[in-house]
C-alpha cells in the first residue's frame, strides 16, 4: 500500500511512456501529495482510484479469512478526491459506470501530463488473485467463484 503513485512516477521518468496506476483510496491517501511531483514535472501518469471507503485488500482478507470480523478497515472519509486532484492541478474526473470510465480513460490517455479518474465502487468488491494467508503462490484464488467457495456462498 502506498507504493503506486511513486512508482508510476519512476516508471513515467524511466520510459517516457504513458504510465496507468490502478491503486485504491486507502494506498492512494498514503502518498497524494506526489501528485505535485507530476505536476511540476508533466508527467504522463493517469492514476484511476477504485473509492471504496475501506482499506480493501484488508478487508478482503477479512472477508475471506476471518469470518468477517472487520478492525481497522472503515475509513469513512469524506473526501472529494477529483477536487483534491484538481487543486494539485491534475485534470480529474469521476466514472460511475463502465461506459464513462472506457470514454474517460481513452480521453486521459491523450493528455500529455497527469490524470486522475476515480471510480466509486462497493466495499465489499473483490479483487483476484488473491494470496491465501499462509499459503503458497500455487494456492492462489484465482476467480470469483474460488472466492464465493471460500465463503461458503
Amino acid at each position: 500500500m502506498g507504493f503506486g503513485l511513486g512508482a508510476s512516477i519512476g516508471a513515467a521518468l524511466a520510459t517516457g511512456e504513458h504510465v496507468v496506476l490502478v491503486t485504491g483510496d486507502g494506498s492512494f491517501a498514503m502518498n497524494m501529495a506526489e501528485l505535485i511531483t507530476a505536476v511540476d514535472n508533466q508527467l504522463p501518469i493517469t492514476v484511476v482510484m477504485l473509492d471504496n471507503h475501506v482499506l480493501g485488500m484488508v478487508r478482503q482478507m477479512q472477508s475471506l479469512f476471518k469470518r468477517q470480523r472487520y478492525s481497522q478497515t472503515t475509513l469513512d472519509r469524506q473526501v472529494d478526491y477529483v477536487v483534491l486532484a484538481q487543486a494539485f492541478g491534475v485534470g480529474a474526473t469521476r466514472a460511475t459506470t463502465p461506459e464513462e470510465f472506457a470514454g474517460q480513460l481513452s480521453a486521459a490517455l491523450l493528455v500529455d501530463g497527469p490524470t486522475f479518474i476515480e471510480c466509486p465502487i462497493d466495499k465489499d468488491e473483490f479483487v483476484t488473485p488473491v494470496l491465501q494467508i499462509g499459503a503458497s503462490m500455487d494456492e492462489l484464488i484465482v476467480n470469483m467463484d474460488d472466492v464465493k467457495a471460500k465463503m461458503g456462498r
